[in-house]
């Protein structure tokens, strides 16, 4: 019979600082743990490779980790809390698909709602896929909560993640508190991938 023709997946991504792989070296990935300490928790390279072994775990798989550009600019945008609510409840933010679950109580005030927000994006951090972003402490000023949300990488990448709330059914905010949050905007200048490219040129791969 016909021998069976092995799958190689080749991944090029962005990793972070905290990454201890070699930027445009290909790293063989077995174990989607490998790429959280090659590439950085939350990194787009590390997103990818946990991505790819889910769908399939006996996939060879190489990756790339690319560093972001010297002169890049990192998406932002803002969490807006205002009013007061009269019942308890929960703000469901999603953000890149995880989901920050924010527990509001009756009598919390901006100042605990702002608490509980750290709490939230931590314990999200602690899930099988790292928010691909970073959460400020944020400011309260008339009687408004403004919360920063700043990609982890530069480059036009930030622009694309996804921030919404109530995605799925039973999600609703708490009665008499409003939550906005604005487009991530302002991300520019990607990375060159010429070395990466150059780095595989005597290489071959099923997918890419």
């Amino acid at each position: 019979g016909l021998v069976d023709f092995p799958a190689s997946l080749l991944l090029i991504g962005q990793m972070l600082s905290t990454g201890t792989a070699p930027a445009g070296v290909p790293q063989l990935i077995w174990n989607p743990d490998q790429a959280t300490s090659l590439f950085g928790a939350g990194s787009i390279a590390e997103d990818m490779v946990k991505t790819a072994l889910l769908a399939s775990p006996t996939t060879m798989v190489t990756a790339i980790g690319v560093a972001d550009a010297v002169s890049a600019t990192k998406a932002t945008c803002n969490l807006v809390v205002t009013g007061t609510q009269t019942a308890a409840g929960t703000i469901a933010l999603y953000i890149s698909g995880i989901r920050v679950a924010i527990p509001v109580g009756a009598g919390d005030a901006l100042a605990t709602i702002q608490a509980s927000i750290a709490a939230a994006v931590a314990s999200a951090n602690q899930g099988p896929r790292t928010l691909p972003v970073t959460v400020a402490a944020g400011t309260i000023a008339t009687n408004t909560l403004t919360v920063p949300i700043t990609a982890r990488h530069g480059g036009l990448v930030g622009n694309e993640i996804d921030v919404r709330f109530n995605l799925l059914p039973g999600d609703a905010f708490p009665p008499g508190l409003t939550v906005t949050a604005t487009a991530m905007a302002s991300g520019a200048t990607n990375p060159s991938i010429a070395a990466s490219i150059t780095a595989i040129a005597a290489e071959w791969y099923t997918d890419i």
